[in-house]
């Protein structure tokens, strides 16, 4: 972790986070000082965890077509229990091998922000933080609109999210507008562990889930 660090000469092996790697690559751009690069939880989709791909696809390229000042090669492995790897391998070369471990893997179900306010019938409180529209939410829009140069910053209307998702309904759709999505929601949360325990635990909340 970055500020954290413990190492010495005698290192072999470095646990490291998606931000120190990227700063390892903007320091050394050929990784000479390291062997095997093993990323783990490749399918979790951010903007540090697809540069990171982008960055290590461009450097084995340039490696493989003599490219780059490595004096040995760099062995790559991407790991995922969830990610098709057909996907991985399209992106970085049809020669990428492939190996598959068996193990048992359990079903996983997506849900959104639209689902939580669906499933909780959450109402937004105008006076809170999280409102856009409350002061505090006005507040952040200055900040903001102060930071980046912008007059106005655009936020979808209750008729726009209506349009963008046809199943939700009116309620999904308000509160959607009214919320502040950079801001966390604790109410929705404590609403949403209130939902689990009256759906009697994990499995109620499966099948309540499943219904929906």
């Amino acid at each position: 972790v970055r500020g954290e660090s413990v190492q010495n000469n005698e290192t072999c092996l470095m646990f490291v986070t998606t931000g120190v790697l990227l700063r390892m690559l903007e320091e050394d751009k050929d990784l000479e000082s390291v062997t095997h690069v093993l990323v783990d939880e490749v399918h979790e989709r951010t903007v540090e965890n697809d540069f990171l791909l982008l960055t290590l696809r461009d450097l084995t390229d340039r490696i493989e077509d003599g490219k780059s000042q490595r004096q040995h090669p760099l062995r790559v492995c991407l790991m995922s229990a969830t990610m098709d790897s057909k996907v991985l391998i399209e992106y970085f070369g049809k020669g990428t091998p492939r190996v598959c471990f068996p193990g048992r893997t359990f079903p996983v179900t997506t849900l959104h922000l639209e689902d939580a306010l669906y499933l909780t019938r959450h109402q937004v409180d105008p006076q809170a933080d999280w409102c856009r529209t409350s002061l505090a939410g006005q507040r952040r829009l200055q900040r903001k609109q102060a930071e980046e140069g912008q007059n106005e910053v655009r936020h979808p209307t209750e008729g726009e999210w209506a349009r963008r998702l046809s199943r939700a309904d009116g309620g999904v759709c308000r509160a959607l507008a009214q919320l502040d999505l950079d801001c966390v929601n604790h109410a929705l949360i404590t609403d949403l562990v209130c939902w689990y325990f009256r759906k009697g635990g994990l499995q109620g909340a499966l099948d309540a889930i499943g219904a929906a």
